[in-house]
Parts: structure tokens; C-alpha cells; sequence
């Protein structure tokens, strides 16, 4: 009798045990499924971001571009800027050597005063 019941204890503490160890495999099934479900996730992340970075590469790259062209472009009217200032004070140099004699006010412009001051600067 007390053999019966040593065997029944035995199988019910193995039972248990085999329950126990079919619920530790059933969470550990679930956390391994939550933990491919987050791979997963991350995998998706990754590829978006990926994708921005490469998109704001390409933006950068334009910018760039567009910033050397605009610098270029900056300079030649610099350039330009400062060639018509030069070619304005010659010819106000000019203008005032023309008008420097007090006679010039007496009398009228001399023609190619007027010619300089009809054109266009």
C-alpha cells in the first residue's frame, strides 16, 4: 500500500513536472515568436531608414550643387559688379575733367559730355 502510493506521488510530481516543462516550452515558443515578430519589426525599420538616409544623400548631393553653381554665379556678378563700377568713376573722371574749367558753366555741355550722359550704364 505504501509502495502504491510512493508510485502515485512519483507520478504525480512527474506529471507535474512534465506540465511544468510544457509550459516553460509553450512561453518560451511565445517569446521566441515575439522576438521574431520585433526582428521583424526592426528589419522594417531599418530598411525605412536606410531609405531616408539614402533620399537625404541624394538631397545633400544636391545641394551642394546647387550651392557651387550659385557661387559661381555670385562671383561673376561680383565680377561684373565691380568692372562697371571701375568703368563709372572713368567716365565720371572723365565728366569732371570735361566741366572742370568755369567756362564749361557758361556755356553749353560739350557734345561728347552729352553722348556720355545719354548712355546707358
Amino acid at each position: 500500500m505504501l509502495l502504491n502510493r510512493v508510485k502515485t506521488a512519483m507520478i504525480v510530481v512527474l506529471i507535474a513536472i512534465c506540465a511544468g516543462m510544457v509550459f516553460k516550452i509553450k512561453l518560451l515558443i511565445a517569446s521566441a515568436e515575439g522576438a521574431k515578430q520585433e526582428v521583424a519589426t526592426l528589419s522594417l525599420q531599418l530598411s525605412t531608414v536606410e531609405s531616408i538616409k539614402d533620399s537625404q544623400s541624394k538631397q545633400i548631393a544636391q545641394l551642394v550643387q546647387e550651392r557651387k553653381t550659385l557661387s559661381g554665379l555670385l562671383s561673376a556678378r561680383t565680377e561684373s559688379l565691380h568692372r562697371d563700377k571701375a568703368k563709372l568713376s572713368a567716365d565720371i573722371q572723365t565728366l569732371k575733367k570735361a566741366l572742370s574749367t568755369n567756362t564749361c558753366f557758361d556755356t553749353r555741355y560739350p557734345k561728347s559730355v552729352i553722348k556720355r550722359l545719354h548712355q546707358s550704364y
